[in-house]
């Protein structure tokens, strides 16, 4: 024996929909508490409304009260079938469906109204995720963010719609998991601007002025805290319509505000700007062929509109007129010293702004969109500025920019001392400046590209300087080079203890024996004062290191100086047939041991040498002294 309900599944599954509509509703005079076929015609209005929506939907949202009216009888029938519970899939599809539109219809809470409390499942507070992996908000995030813009959107909604508006936002907030929510900011604008209806100003303001924060750049969250704060601070809301009217782009969606500014200027004589305000609005209408409402008619049909000059200079009247409202934005907001360092271009092609932050006694990089702020076009790199900054979120959020006057360029940057060791082209033909930075008792180098800094490339070398980073990390970029009085030529250098070893058969140069895993040449062009100098002789080297290599940059004769690698040994030569000889244990090699009579007395300059056949470190002689050189032995 077949079910009632089997019939009509068997049409709307085949596609019959009107067959599977007129059956069911056939069967339901015969059988009224039937839950199945009540059931089963319930999803042949499901699939009558996806259908409808699909429609709407392709018509990119703009639909008309026909369509409107045609979805609002299909959730009237089924609101008649008694014996379906809810929560249940059948009510969160058509859920579903209704929050496929652009804009919610305007019975919608009268349905949730209806279906309260039991509007959602456990399923729905979850984000819902796509067969290719894409994760969407959940359903009742999306139902409750599609019923706050409903109710937002009519002005003669009730305080218990609005009520049930903010209960149905903290339903998900509190309901749903902080990371599964997908837009968190605007639940809370939703339930700033029901509040507001509901005349709980402190609690709106609180959800609000985050949100103007963040999106400061908008005008439409100022138009929207103006209505906040017009029944309690006129002047202040005055403000908000000022700051909003300066932020707007596209004129035709702000047709309403124009028209509050408009009494906002008449209510303060403020005739011609009044005149000004209004205009906009009406030509706005007047281009787009929109109804004039009879508010809009009423100002510029009345005596003051008709004598009103016309206004100058509005840009900048409306600019001193918001000024206040951007102090009471920021009131509690911390405020830190910063240093701006410019813009640049991310991977994706936007645009931000750098700041160096002043944090205790470091520095740190701080980044933002530099459409999010507002940016004097003429302020320069190394400029001193204050941030107003949200610090409750991970990390630091710049809200937005103010003068610091009495700050030095660059002043929150970390320096460091450096010498100037010269210029170079890299291979992209780009000249780039070579500095020493002394670190933890060695010295290395940085470079910059002299496009990105102010500095002379003919400075001398060994110049003192202060180099200004981004940050006090070792590879931070240099940003800023400048002099420094108190310094000396290469101050920033290690000090190295070298010896000469031995002269180049061309003439030109020596080698410096420093330890047994470094030398350094020594060209006499370079150094012209230790052109005479013997093999033996001390040099001191001003180094820096470069890749663990040692680099001398200057280089002068000084009397002998000892290390842990080189001394003097004084003592008796014995020959050895061989044609070497030791002195106790400084071994002799042949070109000096021929200077040498067995068992003089001597003095020799040595070396640590590797023994290469004992496998060993030993004492080799480079230098050969009289007896009576037994300075430092």
């Amino acid at each position: 024996m077949a079910y009632p309900s089997q019939e009509v599944k068997r049409l709307r599954k085949g596609g019959k929909l009107k067959d599977a509509r007129a059956r069911a509703e056939e069967l339901l005079k015969e059988h009224p508490e039937d839950p199945y076929l009540q059931g089963e015609f319930g999803w042949t209005i499901y699939d009558e409304v996806k259908a409808c929506v699909q429609g709407l939907v392709n018509q990119d949202g703009q639909y008309g009260n026909v369509s409107t009216e045609s979805l609002h009888r299909l959730l009237r029938e089924y609101a008649n079938l008694k014996l379906l519970e809810r929560p249940s899939l059948l009510f969160s599809c058509l859920l579903g469906q209704l929050v496929r539109l652009d804009t919610a219809p305007s019975w919608l809470v009268s349905l949730l109204l209806w279906a309260d409390p039991a509007v959602f499942r456990d399923e729905d507070m979850k984000p819902q995720t796509a067969p290719d992996g894409t994760t969407y908000a959940s359903l009742a995030e999306k139902v409750a963010l599609a019923t706050g813009k409903a109710l937002t959107s009519e002005e003669d909604s009730t305080d218990e719609q609005s009520r049930f508006g903010v209960n149905l936002i903290d339903l998900v907030l509190e309901g749903v998991r902080e990371a599964d929510i997908r837009n968190p900011e605007w639940l809370r604008y939703r339930k700033a601007l029901l509040l507001s209806r509901l005349g709980e100003v402190v609690n709106a303001r609180s959800l609000l002025l985050p949100i103007v924060r963040a999106k400061a750049m908008e005008w439409w969250v100022w138009e929207h805290w103006a209505d906040l704060e017009e029944p309690e601070d006129s002047q202040l809301a005055h403000a908000l319509l000022c700051q909003a009217a300066i932020l707007v782009k596209d004129k035709a969606k702000a047709v309403k505000l124009y028209e509050k500014l408009a009494r906002s200027f008449f209510v303060r004589d403020d005739f011609e700007l009044a005149k000004w305000a209004a205009e906009k609005s009406l030509s706005i209408r007047q281009e787009r062929q929109w109804s004039i409402p009879e508010s809009l008619r009423t100002l510029v049909e009345s005596d003051w509109y008709q004598q009103a000059s016309e206004a100058h200079g509005v840009a900048a009247e409306l600019a001193r007129r918001a000024e206040p409202c951007k102090s009471r934005l920021y009131d509690d907001c911390p405020r830190r010293e910063a240093t701006y360092l410019g813009k640049f271009e991310s991977k994706r092609e936007q645009e931000l702004a750098l700041f160096t932050l002043r944090d205790a006694t470091k520095a740190k990089k701080v980044v933002c969109p530099a459409s999010r702020i507002t940016i004097p076009p003429n302020l320069e790199v190394g400029t001193p500025v204050v941030l107003v900054v949200d610090e409750s979120a991970e990390g630091v959020y710049v809200l937005a920019i103010e003068g610091r006057p009495e700050g030095q360029r660059f002043d929150c940057l970390p320096t460091m001392s450096a010498s100037y060791l010269g210029a170079f082209t890299s291979k992209s033909k780009i000249e780039h400046a070579k500095f020493a930075v002394a670190n933890r008792g060695r010295s290395c180098t940085r470079i910059c590209s002299l496009r990105d800094v102010d500095f002379e490339k003919d400075t001398p070398i060994g110049t003192p300087v202060v180099l200004m980073t981004e940050d006090a990390s070792a590879g931070s970029r240099i940003i800023s080079v400048a002099d420094r009085q108190d310094g000396e030529s290469f101050d920033c250098l290690m000090d190295v203890a070298a010896v000469i070893v031995r002269k180049a058969a061309s003439g030109v140069a020596a080698s410096a024996y420093i330890d047994p895993n470094r030398t350094a040449t020594l060209n006499y062009d370079e150094y012209p004062g230790i052109a005479d100098s013997p093999a033996g002789s001390s040099v001191d080297l001003k180094c820096v290191l470069d890749r663990e290599r040692l680099t001398p940059y200057e280089c002068t004769a000084i009397p002998f100086r000892g290390s842990e690698f080189i001394r003097k040994h004084k003592g008796t030569y014995r020959a050895r047939s061989e044609g070497f000889g030791f002195v106790d244990h400084v071994y002799v090699p042949r070109e000096l041991a021929k200077m040498l009579a067995d068992g003089c007395q001597v003095s020799v300059v040595a070396i640590m040498h590797p023994d290469m056949k004992k496998k060993t470190m030993g004492w080799k002689a480079i230098a050969v002294r009289s007896a009576n050189e037994d300075e430092g032995c």
